[in-house]
């Protein structure tokens, strides 16, 4: 349950302009002019997620930028302000007034079982690396066990247990003007050419090795990113199957599991230390998921993490 206030805005045409004059092409940012509260009014509307900036005051905008991500359009409104930004998570209790807009385009993975909501909300803005305003005192008990979904999915999970309801919003911080670009440095004054006697050899180049031929079993074998991404979608699978067939889906996944890691054994050492530690970081985010269960969930998905401690670390 979330409720959003903020500010965003496509690109006006003029009243004289033909009406179809942009009709068909991307939507863009464009600013002309503009005061950093019309820019984020702007930015909003075009992102569906609030936006606020704070300072700024004098400044003007000239910037014209396709639709990105929430975070790279931000992150380069900020530049231009000369500010820096991050994310707020405002939590309060009760249910919104109104059906508010949408939150930043993030992915994430959680694990908590019955914990207090402030802890579980501490989680989620320790993840976004956002600034988390919340009353004291939101001790009703929550659990949520989710790998890989949309930050707005494990909100809403939080706030229906917790009654409460929740706003994201993109925060950017400006001075009230510019600083100053750096001095232009003088230019070093060029020192005559030397005679022809001391002009050092040229170095010698070592000869360029032929790559290494990629073999079948390498061929085999997923890429890292490959590799981090089919380990993802294994856990992301198994924890949505429900609670009756939890334990069929583990073992599922500790096959899945083995047969990613089979063609593993076939790559030279150093390849194979290139795909582990392409997902590490994979494990890491696993072993704080079943850190944070019940110690009966742990132990349903104790398989699973012994497969992944024992083929891919």
């Amino acid at each position: 349950m979330k409720s959003v206030v903020g500010t965003v805005f496509l690109a006006l045409v003029p009243a004289t302009a033909p009406m179809d004059r942009h009709a068909g092409m991307p939507p863009r940012l464009t600013l002309r002019d503009a005061p950093p509260e019309v820019a984020a009014r702007e930015l909003q509307q075009l992102l569906g997620t609030p936006v606020e900036i704070r300072g700024g005051t004098g400044q003007r905008l000239n910037l014209d930028l396709p639709l990105t991500a929430g975070d790279r359009m931000v992150g380069q409104v900020a530049s231009a302000l000369g500010g820096t930004w991050k994310l707020r998570l405002r939590v309060r209790v009760g249910k919104p007034a109104e059906v508010p807009p949408g939150a930043p385009d993030r992915i994430l993975s959680l694990g908590v079982q019955d914990r207090p909501a402030s802890r579980a909300l501490e989680s989620v803005a320790r993840e976004l690396r956002a600034e988390l305003d919340a009353p004291p005192g939101l001790t009703r008990r929550v659990s949520v066990l989710a790998v890989n979904v949309p930050v707005e999915t494990v909100l809403d999970q939080i706030s229906e247990q917790a009654g409460v309801t929740w706003t994201l919003t993109y925060l950017i911080d400006a001075p009230a003007s510019r600083p100053a670009p750096p001095a232009r440095a003088e230019p070093v004054p060029r020192l005559p050419a030397a005679p022809p006697s001391e002009i050092p050899a040229p170095p010698v180049v070592a000869p360029v090795t032929a790559p290494r031929p990629v073999t079948e079993a390498s061929q085999a074998a997923l890429s890292g990113a490959g590799l981090k991404t089919a380990i993802q979608a294994v856990l992301r699978e198994m924890m949505q199957a429900p609670a009756s067939s939890r334990s069929a889906a583990v073992r599922e996944a500790v096959q899945r599991l083995d047969r990613l890691a089979l063609p593993l054994s076939q790559l030279s050492p150093t390849d194979r230390a290139a795909r582990i530690a392409s997902v590490a970081g994979v494990l890491n985010q696993w072993r704080r998921i079943v850190g944070g269960v019940a110690p009966r969930v742990a132990q349903e998905l104790a398989p699973v993490t012994e497969a992944l401690e024992r083929r891919f670390r």
